[in-house]
């Protein structure tokens, strides 16, 4: 069957984001279930009273709450979302074997390598006459993915379990010196405490897919190789919108292998591709970008504050062989002072400071002149 490249590319992008989606919605309805009993204890005990009782319910409300994420329901989200993962692997190791029969290197009867260049109505016929690719062990333990330099058990388990249970007792702490009643903490705890641990679930979620996605296409391409190291080479591609990181745009199209893949950070968006030699049929393709308008200019969503002002972002669409380079010299201010901050982004903006000066070579901000 004809593969067509960008409608692959889309097909990829929006299988990883359904398995975000699902993953997360597991995941998050054991936390909002055991977050509701916790705040059922609240509304119905209490912690008002003397202060030596009040510090004794708090004490024994926090072993409680330490119990119930990192014993139960943190392991149980874990398992979750472990077992969807080892799901997204085999269907992002077909997605990297068809990018590599559409890359146009491809093995002949022999096996021989080979390196050619095709123009995109060729791919076709060429798919339809290509030997099969080497096919890599399927083995993959979601454990070993990263979360922010940390082990995806030991993220979730550990720091995420903590943080929620710190958070909570920062508020109910802060609500009974303010003397509020049991009805306010409950929704000050719903106000910050749950928005805040979802928000950080949903982070570890997605990095991790992106870890089991990028995983899976290194494994189909470390077993091929030999084909590939005389063709072109294993690259990180960046999202280009205003959401882009400097530590991914010192990244972009860069050499990648095992121990310096994406995602290299939590949240980071960064893919793994095979990036042929001089290949149109991958030349011009095209990824979603984003760029910052002034609020009630069109669509937006996610409002981002600069200077004052609200903003939106605006879809549309960059060639993603474009130096990144490039496109942050034609964004607008905006965006380049949501990425690089405000001094920085209008010193871009005014031509006073380059990009390669803004960053360094591990992908932070360089300091200002």
């Amino acid at each position: 069957m004809a593969i067509d490249p960008v409608s692959n590319i889309i097909r990829y992008a929006h299988n990883r984001l359904l398995y975000q989606n699902a993953v997360y919605r597991e995941a998050i309805a054991l936390y909002q279930q055991a977050f509701s009993d916790i705040l059922g204890q609240i509304q119905t005990n209490g912690l008002l009273g003397l202060s030596t009782d009040r510090e004794m319910r708090l004490r024994a409300l926090l072993q409680q709450v330490d119990a119930t994420l990192q014993r139960s329901i943190a392991p149980e989200m874990y398992r979750k979302i472990r077992d969807r993962l080892l799901g997204l692997y085999p269907d992002q190791m077909q997605w990297a074997e068809d990018q590599l029969l559409l890359s146009g290197v491809i093995p002949d009867s022999q096996n021989a390598i080979a390196s050619v260049a095709v123009a995109p109505q060729q791919i076709p016929a060429i798919i339809a006459a290509t030997t099969v690719l080497r096919k890599p062990s399927q083995d993959y333990n979601p454990a070993e993915a990263l979360v922010g330099g940390r082990q995806f058990y030991d993220a979730l388990v550990g720091d995420w379990a903590t943080a929620q249970r710190k958070t909570l007792e920062a508020v109910l702490r802060m609500g009974l010196v303010q003397s509020q009643t049991n009805q306010d903490m409950v929704k000050r705890l719903r106000e910050s405490v749950l928005g805040r641990g979802k928000a950080q679930a949903e982070a570890i979620v997605r990095t991790v897919v992106q870890d089991a996605a990028n995983a899976a296409q290194m494994a189909v391409l470390d077993a091929n190789a030999e084909i590939l190291e005389k063709s072109g080479g294993l690259v990180s591609i960046a999202t280009f919108d205003s959401r882009v990181c400097p530590i991914c745009i010192e990244r972009h199209l860069k050499p990648v292998g095992n121990w310096n893949r994406p995602p290299f950070h939590i949240n980071c968006r960064c893919t793994v591709v095979f990036w042929p030699k001089n290949n149109p049929a991958f030349m011009g393709l095209q990824r979603q970008t984003q760029e910052l308008v002034q609020k009630g200019q069109g669509d937006y969503k996610t409002p981002v504050k600069v200077k004052g002002k609200n903003y939106g972002r605006q879809s549309g669409q960059v060639d993603i062989d474009l130096p990144i380079q490039d496109w942050l010299q034609q964004s607008t201010l905006e965006t380049k002072q949501a990425i690089f901050g405000k001094r920085r982004g209008q010193m871009i903006h005014d031509g006073r400071l380059s990009v390669r000066e803004a960053i360094t070579t591990d992908g932070k901000l360089a300091p200002l002149p």
